[in-house]
Order: structure tokens, then C-alpha cells, then sequence
């Protein structure tokens, strides 16, 4: 019987229909079963065909090994409903251990790749297909947010709402603890997000982003904190300003629509106003804001420069795209790391190509650089890891 419930939850494992919590237990009814017993049957459980595929090119005694290692440190729970990040790197190591022996026809039917470019060569680099966002909690928790656990969700006071066309919107309740008690709300890596503050203020999340943001806000004012890039639609509230404070910049409205971009690897911070009216404020000058125009601060100096925007680049990055204005290739780079897990780029050639335009997304790494290469002079290579430009 268990090792019917073993095949069963194998099975959803390797059709990526597996919830969290059949594959904690997935993970459980292994180590219950012991690790003899399991890797003895792993042939077994193999059809024919992809056993000879796997021999083709992977060590079985090796990803064995791997596998092992993987499960012996599968030893604690979470407290609650929620994944520790700890725990989540525990789970990460033995799903993609598993996915090697298992996951060969499943990737390929799926990406169209073989695993052996996907997981050994590393000359490709994907968008993650799903990740999960990452909270956290005033006492320096972190969790991570489960969409399949609502009740656990409405416990750290976080309700997720799905649209008619499947997009996730992330509600922030108020709380009933009047503390001023802060949440830091952490958007992965290759993705973006939407976020509903609890005074009705929105929030939609760039690649890597983070907004720390107040549990309950009190009567005289909204305040929160942010890194990275946020465009932000402030709910009116005449009698409560709604300050952002990131780095030494504090950007001050009362009901405004805006984009922040104020990435910790860069040395400014810019403000563009869609529309409203906003205050931007360093230490040592303020400025006012006029829709269609952005505000540059310094995070070292604190001076201030007003352009006249692009709205439609500025906000490219929530239809998808990229955008570069006269960029350099160094430049592009940098835009580009901040959504795929790119170890490192290495110029080899240097140009005075710029690039100027939008360019959509993509899955695959390698066709985004196929597009840069046709505007340009530039060739790029996927190296393990890194990106070559020559």
C-alpha cells in the first residue's frame, strides 16, 4: 500500500502536478521506506526505454549519490502551513535530484531540449516557470508564500485573489495588533508580481523587488520602504500622506500614480510621475514632480535632476519587454541579469553599438540574445553560466 501511494505521488511528480504538501510527503514515505529499499527500486520504476536514455549520458551510481546526500538532510518540519526558505532549498535539491534520473522525457516533451543541455552543460538559461514570493516577518522569518495555503496565508494577514484571465493579485489585511509591526514583502527573481496594500494602494513588484510595508497604518501617515523597482498606483487619502523611503530618497504624494526604480547595484534613484503630483526629497534638496517627468537622485549626493520621460519605456517592463535607451552593451547586460540567473557576463569585444528599443521577454536566454544580435554587430554565447560577447 505505501508503495502504491509512492508510485502515485511519483507519478504527479514527474507530470508536475505535485502539490507542496504531496511532495513533503513524497519526501516522508522515502525516508519511511528506506534508502536501500528505494534506490532498489528506482529501475523498476523507470519504463525500459527512459532507463536506456538515462544511461546515455549520466552516471546512475553518481545521481544515486546525489539523491542520498539530498534526503539525509531532509529532517525538519515547518511549524506552520508555510516553508521555511531553509526548508525550500531541502525540497529544491532532491526535486532536481529526482528530476535527473526521472525527469528526461519530461523536459524534452515540455522545453524541447534534452536534460543533458538543460542540466549539465548549462548552455541555455530559462525563466523560472514558477517561483514563490518570500516574506518577511518583523522578527527576521522568513516564509514563503504557498498559494494553495489561503488559511496560512490569512494568518500572516495576506489574502491571494485570482482574476477572470488567472492573474494573482496579493491583498494585504489589516491587522488587528495596532503595532506598528513591518512585513517585507520579497518578489523572486524572474518574475513580477501584484501587491494590494492594505489602504487599497498598489503595488506591482519588479524582478527581485522588495516593499516593506506597515501590518496596520496609523492615522497620520502611510510609510514604506522599498529596494529595486516599483511602480505604484497610491490610493487618494487626503488627511494621510503615502511617503516611500529607498535609500536616501523620500518620495512624498497624497494619490498618485508612479514608477520608483532604485536597485541596490545602482547609484541613483528615478522617480517617474504617470500621473498626479509627487514630492521627491534627499537630504539636502526637494524637488516637485510633473507628470511625464522623471526625477534622478543621487544615493551618495542627494542632488536632484528633472528629465521629461518616456512613459511608455518607463513602464515596458510591465507589458514584458526590456528597455534601453542609447545603452551600451554593459548596460543591456546589467538590465538583463536582473530577471535570468546569469553567474556572470565577459565582454570581449567592445563597440560603440548602442541598443535603443524595447524587446519582449523570453523563456530562453538565447532568444532574447538572438534579438540583441540583430540590431547590433554584438554576438553573444551561453557559457556555463555566463555570457560571452564577442
Amino acid at each position: 500500500m505505501q508503495e502504491e501511494k509512492i508510485i502515485l505521488l511519483f507519478d504527479k511528480y514527474v507530470t508536475n502536478s505535485i502539490s507542496s504538501e504531496e511532495l513533503e510527503e513524497f519526501l516522508d514515505l522515502i525516508q519511511d521506506m528506506g534508502e536501500d529499499q528505494f534506490f532498489s527500486r528506482i529501475e523498476r520504476w523507470l519504463a525500459p526505454s527512459t532507463t536506456r536514455k538515462l544511461s546515455a549520458f549520466a552516471n546512475s551510481e553518481e545521481v544515486l549519490s546525489k539523491i542520498k546526500t539530498s534526503i539525509s538532510i531532509h529532517n525538519e518540519k515547518p511549524s506552520e502551513n508555510f516553508v521555511s526558505r531553509r526548508f525550500i532549498k531541502t525540497i529544491v535539491a532532491v526535486a532536481a535530484s529526482l528530476l535527473v534520473v526521472f525527469g528526461f522525457f519530461v523536459l524534452k516533451q515540455k522545453q524541447g531540449v534534452s536534460t543533458k543541455e538543460r542540466i549539465y552543460s548549462r548552455n541555455e538559461i530559462f525563466l523560472p516557470d514558477k517561483t514563490m514570493p518570500i516574506i518577511k516577518l518583523q522578527n527576521g522569518q522568513e516564509v514563503a508564500v504557498v498559494e494553495n495555503e489561503q488559511a496560512a496565508l490569512l494568518k500572516l494577514g495576506i489574502e491571494l485573489r485570482s482574476s477572470g484571465n488567472g492573474e494573482l493579485t496579493y491583498h494585504i489585511k489589516t491587522g488587528n495588533d495596532l503595532k506598528q509591526e513591518y512585513n517585507t514583502f520579497i518578489c523572486p527573481k524572474g518574475s513580477s508580481l501584484k501587491l494590494v496594500l492594505a489602504d487599497g494602494t498598489l503595488a506591482y513588484l519588479n524582478s527581485g523587488a522588495e516593499l516593506r510595508y506597515p501590518v496596520h497604518f496609523n492615522d497620520k501617515k502611510r510609510e514604506v520602504y522599498m529596494d529595486g523597482e516599483i511602480y505604484l498606483e497610491v490610493n487618494h487619502d487626503q488627511d494621510r500622506p503615502f511617503l516611500v523611503h529607498t535609500k536616501n530618497t523620500t518620495i512624498k504624494v497624497l494619490g498618485t500614480k508612479f514608477n520608483i526604480d532604485s536597485k541596490t547595484s545602482s547609484k541613483h534613484t528615478e522617480t517617474t510621475l504617470v500621473e498626479g503630483k509627487v514630492e521627491v526629497e534627499t537630504n539636502y534638496h526637494k524637488k516637485v514632480l510633473s507628470p511625464g517627468f522623471k526625477a534622478i537622485t543621487n544615493s551618495s549626493k542627494g542632488n536632484i535632476e528633472l528629465r521629461k520621460a518616456d512613459l511608455k519605456e518607463v513602464m515596458a517592463w510591465r507589458e514584458g519587454y526590456f528597455r534601453f535607451t542609447d545603452d551600451d552593451v554593459e548596460t543591456v547586460l546589467t538590465k538583463i541579469k536582473d530577471w535570468y540567473e546569469i553567474d556572470d557576463f565577459i565582454i570581449n569585444s567592445t563597440r560603440q553599438d548602442t541598443f535603443t528599443g524595447m524587446i519582449r521577454r523570453t523563456n530562453k536566454l538565447s532568444e532574447l540574445l538572438q534579438q540583441l544580435e540583430y540590431i547590433t554587430s554584438y554576438k553573444f554565447k551561453i557559457e556555463d553560466g555566463r555570457v560571452l560577447v564577442m
